[in-house]
């Protein structure tokens, strides 16, 4: 039992220890694939593999081949060894894996140094030297993690490897020299390099200069695959003399023979040279300093399109311009206009002014186009010289920037989740060109800050989702107005609303068929006012729930909808200061209105001025018949919200009044019964003892019915 306790736990240390370590490791991509190791002829490193998991392990002698039986078999390698390969002068003492079929390294290759692959110190010249040579089997590389190199150590390592796709990371930031050298040449597969984070090649080279090797020399030399490069030092170095009038450098011919277009991503100190030892003919360059910016660009959609700025109220923010990709920026001054030549020809705009690019309505920057001229990128890069910050800086910040540009054709992205006040202020009034407006995710506003922000833009036919639920001061205040192409409203879930937020929001949008809900139950101060006016087509007003009114909310509302027939039931029992002022005003084929409230007051001046000659006013009982424009108006029938039948009123219990062509009906009157016209005269009079009274009127229009238990008006049609 003992002995049996014994095995168990050496086995399960052993497991334990595999775990742990980070083995070179070979998988199968392909059945019976198969590798071995070749010696040179002085060369002979301790090489062991296991094909179960680490349990057991073998030595891997020279010209023995091991078989990956099938897809996904994993042979696990380790050694110790101070030095796998060795470089010496004039030549290697080397070690070379040998595959066949398709096999994809991982785990650390140091394992076949420190027996675990947790090392990462490099101290031998030479030590992977041809390690992986000619393996056109390699599909994947292994991990390389040596932060401290050696001398020619990793040259040649991948040398012809041409199923290789994807080259290792390769952190040193110390380099030596040849350490790199010829790293990956006729890696033909291979689209990118790793990145090289290195700033400098080494210090001063002491060697013998015919014996010279640059540390990144012929690194992706043939590697006619590659399409990216991203580099971290800031000058090329130097150059060194190894013979009669020729020179070597830390990156001699590291770029022969690669694809004639590419992108090379340096720090933007780095001289622009070209050539296969510097950057590659043809090849785009991008800088450091640029990556993960997205600036705001003006694409050319028209040849000869320009772009300028102009600023007011002594404004002059900091804004640079390139038309070469970033990798030269110039000042965009005031009064100047760039020419974008062809059609596709861009520019990025970039700029530091993290107190925003205005500062009120009348101290503000705007640019000015010509031409036809599609915006994208963040228009942040403006402030925080990237486009990548989400807080707008400053009041105004924005203010009337896209104003009057009707050359832009599209928008450029507002991503900021935190506004100031006024900071889309007028942003694209009368961009008359944009169709489309871009996305608005701030769910946090501030007093103004979409104020006017789409004004006049007659081609819009797209509005954005608006997501806030509680309003600002005037936040939306004018933001559609006079969108003549907009055929339908975002939804507004705002139930906590503010004074003038939504006032003039749709003014004049003459295509808007139906009005969004509106669920707020309390109003501000001319929160509603003139919100739809002008809106010729639209049909269906919202429901008004709310209850608490303020003064003017709904002032001019629906003023100038000859599409309404039919009010939003108005369900407040308490009026506010002008609070229906003209609401229906000039609504020509409105023909009817419900009423809660039992008082009139001056909260519905001219409110129904020039609506429908003839309708229906509900309304309680309690409401005085009292008519004209700031009452109900003239020859309209009326209905009681609390009687639900017939088209007048009760005059007492017991007695109702009709029309039914020139005839007026009385049932349930006693004694004399007359009808008289607006001007006073009696034009009929009934005695009868009869239940119903038939009473005949001369023509259409309004009289008025007087009984023992009062008087009404009636509509005859």
């Amino acid at each position: 039992m003992k002995k049996i306790f014994t095995a168990f736990i050496m086995m399960l240390c052993a497991v334990c220890v595999a775990s742990a370590a980070n083995y070179l490791t070979f998988t199968a991509e392909e059945a019976g694939s198969t590798f071995r190791i070749y010696n040179s002829e002085d060369n002979d490193p301790d090489v062991q593999y296991s094909l179960d998991n680490g349990e057991t392990w073998t030595v891997l002698k020279e010209d023995e081949r091991v078989t990956l039986q099938n897809v996904g078999d994993k042979a696990l390698l380790k050694g110790n060894n101070d030095m796998f390969c060795f470089a010496y002068k004039g030549g290697y003492d080397y070690s070379t894996f040998v595959m066949s079929g398709k096999i994809a390294a991982s785990g650390s290759v140091m394992s076949l140094l420190d027996g675990d692959g947790t090392h990462k110190r490099i101290t031998v010249p030479g030590c992977f030297y041809q390690l992986f040579a000619s393996c056109t089997s390699l599909t994947q590389a292994p991990e390389l993690p040596a932060t401290d190199l050696a001398d020619q150590c990793y040259q040649m390592m991948f040398y012809n490897c041409t199923s290789l796709r994807e080259a290792p990371e390769l952190p040193a930031t110390k380099l030596y020299p040849g350490c790199y050298a010829a790293m990956f040449y006729g890696c033909t597969s291979l689209k990118e390099t790793p990145y090289l984070p290195a700033t400098k090649f080494f210090d001063e080279y002491g060697g013998d200069d015919s014996k010279f090797i640059g540390c990144y020399s012929a690194m992706f030399g043939k590697c006619t695959s590659l399409e990216k490069v991203k580099v971290n030092f800031p000058a090329w170095g130097d150059s060194y003399l190894i013979r009669d009038d020729v020179y070597d450098s830390n990156t001699e011919g590291w770029f022969y023979d690669v694809k004639t277009t590419g992108t090379f991503i340096c720090p933007r100190s780095l001289p622009l040279e070209y050539g296969e030892s510097r950057i590659p003919k043809g090849w785009a360059v991008k800088y450091i300093e640029d990556e993960g910016a997205n600036y705001l660009t003006f694409t050319a959609q028209e040849a000869g399109s320009t772009f300028g700025i102009s600023n007011f109220g002594e404004n002059n923010p900091n804004i640079l311009y390139s038309l070469n990709e970033g990798m030269s920026w110039e000042e965009l001054k005031a009064g100047e206009s760039v020419s974008l030549v062809n059609v596709g020809d861009k520019a990025i705009l970039r700029g530091t002014n993290f107190n925003g690019i205005s500062k009120s309505t009348d101290v503000y920057t705007k640019f000015t186009m010509t031409g036809k001229i599609a915006a994208r990128g963040s228009v942040m890069s403006l402030v925080d010289d990237k486009g990548n910050s989400t807080v707008v800086p400053g009041e105004y910040c924005f203010c009337k920037l896209f104003s009057e540009c009707a050359s832009l054709t599209q928008a450029p992205e507002l991503p900021a989740l935190t506004l100031g006040s006024g900071a889309y202020y007028y942003m694209f009034s009368n961009c008359t060109g944009l169709s489309q407006a871009p996305k608005l995710p701030a769910t946090d506003l501030d007093d103004a800050c979409y104020r006017g922000l789409f004004s006049g833009c007659e081609n819009l036919t797209k509005a954005p989702e608006l997501l806030a639920t509680t309003m600002a001061s005037s936040c939306y205040s004018e933001m559609f107005k006079g969108c003549v192409s907009l055929a339908q409203a975002p939804e507004l879930p705002a139930t906590t609303l503010a004074e003038f937020c939504y006032y003039s929001m749709f003014e004049n949008c003459s295509k808007l068929l139906q009005a969004p809900e509106l669920p707020a139950m309390t109003m501000y101060k001319s929160c509603y006012y003139y919100m739809f006016q002008g809106c010729s087509k639209l049909t269906q007003a919202p429901k008004l729930p709310a209850t608490t009114l303020a003064d003017h909310c709904y002032r001019r509302m629906f003023a100038l909808c000859p599409g309404l027939t039919r009010a939003p039931e108005l369900s407040a029992t308490t009026l506010a200061d002008h609070c229906y002022c003209e609401m229906f005003y000039r609504s020509e084929n409105l023909s009817e209105i419900k009423v809660n409230f039992e008082q009139w007051s001056d909260a519905t001046s001219a409110w129904t001025a020039m609506v429908a000659s003839t309708g229906t006013f509900i309304c309680p009982k309690a409401l005085p018949l009292e008519y004209g424009l700031n009452k109900i108006p003239e020859g309209w029938t009326v209905k009681y919200i609390d009687e639900d039948t017939g088209e007048s009123a009760t005059l007492a219990d017991g007695i109702t009044v009709w029309s039914d062509g020139l005839t007026v009906y009385v049932r349930g009157a006693e004694g004399e019964v007359s009808l008289y016209d607006l001007s006073g005269k009696r034009v009929a009079v009934s005695n009868s003892a009869d239940e119903e009274r038939a009473l005949s009127v001369p023509s259409k229009g309004v009289y008025v019915v007087r009984t023992s238990g009062g008087e009404r008006s009636v509509l005859v049609r």
